[in-house]
């Protein structure tokens, strides 16, 4: 058939389960061992863990905020579109196989998880203009009686026009106080009224200012500020509700784009538990890699018997860390050979001068017809 792909595998285990992880793996027969060396503070190797240790604590922190990622996706899920689990419902199982496809496919599930979180982004936003505008109709409600365009409120040659409040307790006294002003030249309307304040619109002649400002001052009557408003107070709440009605439509909208990614739901379930127990994982891996009284074990794996080989070691230890990594472009490894039974006697011919480069064909399926004749057969 071929060169078969190799894997290289870094194993780092506790010193009182080396000689169980080395019976193990003899008796299993697939592993290439190419070093082993013990921890020590001072030596070369311990700089080197050191440096995985470092970047074990990247690869945890990128879990764990893939892991936030996903919790968060799945909460959004379950607050705009719940699924009802019966009390006796169990999850489903699930063989490693499938687990490390979806490890295999985070970057294209996560990608979903972030369209989520750009949605839910927008209904935050949603949410904080609905309360400005909210906030816009308390302000203004009060003053709705009042018919002019509150950005056109202001004075004349002759005459102050202002809008402004009086504590509800000394509201009569207020009125009172004005009514003993010359009446031809002032004009108080009384319009709404807040939880604390009576509002007033009040435009009166700069001939008696004196005598209005004493009062304002006696009863700490507060000029109110429209800035920014244009209209009437009427138009403005008529406007204000539109937004306010645009908003729950486009929520809507959002709302069932958002339920329209239930179906990745399962797919979200199954990477959120692959990224815990990967986890655990990288956890185990600190521990060790912090711990002094370790070994570590180097050397080389067929790809195939990955699943089998790191299955039996943990069964056998608890504290253990196993790393696979497809060889560098530079980096020489052992190379296996998968023939069928008939090819399989001239690779004994074919290893008399070299093993095959591994990452080029295999010549002895190719030459395995004419071995025969050119050695006489």
């Amino acid at each position: 058939m071929a060169v078969i792909d190799m894997k290289k595998v870094t194993l780092v285990g506790m010193e009182r389960d080396k000689e169980t992880i080395l019976k193990s793996i003899q008796a299993m027969g697939i592993l290439e061992i190419v070093n082993i060396e013990d921890q020590s503070e001072d030596g070369d190797h311990g700089k080197d863990l050191e440096l995985e240790g470092h970047e074990g604590l990247k690869d945890l922190e990128s879990i764990q905020s893939q892991l936030s990622a996903v919790e968060f996706a799945l909460e959004l899920l379950n607050k705009y579109q719940p699924v009802k689990k019966g009390m006796f419902d169990m999850k489903p199982e699930v063989d490693k196989k499938t687990l490390l496809q979806a490890l295999d496919t985070r970057h294209e599930t996560l990608k979903l998880v972030d369209q989520c979180r750009k949605l839910d982004e927008e209904l935050s936003q949603l949410s904080l203009r609905e309360n400005r505008l909210n906030n816009t109709i308390v302000q203004i409600e009060p003053w709705r009686q009042l018919d002019i365009p509150l950005d056109k409120i202001e004075d004349t040659p002759t005459t102050r026009v202002v809008a402004g409040t009086v504590n509800k307790g000394a509201a009569q006294r207020f009125i009172e106080a004005v009514n003993q002003i010359e009446s031809q030249l002032l004009l108080v309307k009384e319009l709404g009224e807040t939880k604390e304040d009576v509002c007033y619109f009040i435009v009166y002649h700069k001939s008696i200012e004196d005598d209005v400002q004493g009062v304002f001052k006696e009863f700490a009557f507060s000029a109110s500020s429209f800035a920014g408003f244009e209209g009437t107070p009427q138009e403005i709440i008529s406007q204000t509700k539109k937004q306010l009605d645009q908003i729950q439509e486009t929520r809507g909208e959002i709302v069932k784009k958002i339920t329209e990614y239930s179906n990745i739901r399962p797919d979200l379930e199954l990477l959120y538990d692959a990224l815990l127990i990967e986890l655990d994982r990288h956890n185990a891996a600190q521990h060790l890699i912090n711990t002094n009284h370790t070994f570590v074990l180097t050397g080389w794996i067929p790809a195939k018997e990955t699943e089998n080989f790191d299955k039996n070691l943990r069964n056998q230890v608890k504290d253990i860390y196993i790393k696979l990594e497809d060889p560098a472009d530079d980096e020489d490894f052992p190379v296996v050979l998968d023939n069928p039974d008939i090819v399989t006697p001239f690779e004994m011919v074919t290893n008399l001068y070299s093993t095959p480069n591994p990452r080029e064909l295999d010549p002895n399926t190719v030459m395995a017809p004419f071995m025969p004749f050119s050695l006489d057969l």
